[in-house]
């Protein structure tokens, strides 16, 4: 805990929330990741919002995605993206780092692409306050749960920013080549 100096530390339903004056960030592992790649199968479950209408301009390290009809919190959950981040593959077995010397090894163990990059989304809430969701990068197939970030539901966005971290430091962003916008399919009950 000393490492966080002053910063309180919160643990929510396997998300860590570290809250420093005046930002608060969310770290999401490789869920985003996870969902990311069966994306195609969570079409019953989603539904896509294809009226939302951006803007995306890179600028110095990071991108800037703009709304200019603005973004209502309670209107998407979730952000698709797809970001030629490389294939930088490893492969592990439980946690611990192995080399996979032949094609059964490869099979056996599970794959992790490109260690130690985070991609990170900031917004602002309707008090100027900056969050933050952070999520591995993996494999640059991402469906980042901004719904579950702190002071995006019941906020306005009219802009977010996207940029990508190399064990902590930021990195120039990889090519942008979808986004996608999400929201939790309604449930009814009659």
């Amino acid at each position: 805990m000393s490492g966080l100096r002053g910063s309180l530390l919160i643990t929510c339903l396997s998300k860590i929330y570290v809250i420093i004056v005046g930002q608060v960030k969310s770290y999401v592992g490789r869920y985003a990741a996870s969902l990311g790649n069966s994306v195609e199968s969570l079409h019953g479950v989603l539904n896509e919002n294809v009226d939302i209408f951006y803007t995306v301009t890179a600028a110095n390290d990071n991108y800037e995605i703009e709304f200019p009809r603005g973004l209502q919190g309670n209107e998407v959950d979730y952000i698709y993206l797809l970001a030629d981040v490389g294939e930088d593959e490893s492969y592990f077995v439980m946690g611990d780092e192995h080399t996979a010397t032949n094609k059964l090894d490869k099979y056996l163990m599970k794959k992790d692409y490109n260690q130690g990059m985070e991609i990170v989304i900031s917004w602002l809430d309707n008090k100027g306050t900056v969050h933050e969701l952070r999520a591995s990068a993996e494999n640059g197939k991402l469906l980042l749960p901004v719904g579950a970030g702190t002071g995006w539901l019941c906020n306005d966005h009219s802009a977010l920013k996207i940029w990508f971290e190399q064990n902590g430091e930021r990195i120039k962003p990889p090519e942008m080549k979808e986004m996608r916008f999400y929201s939790a399919r309604k449930i009814v009950i009659d």
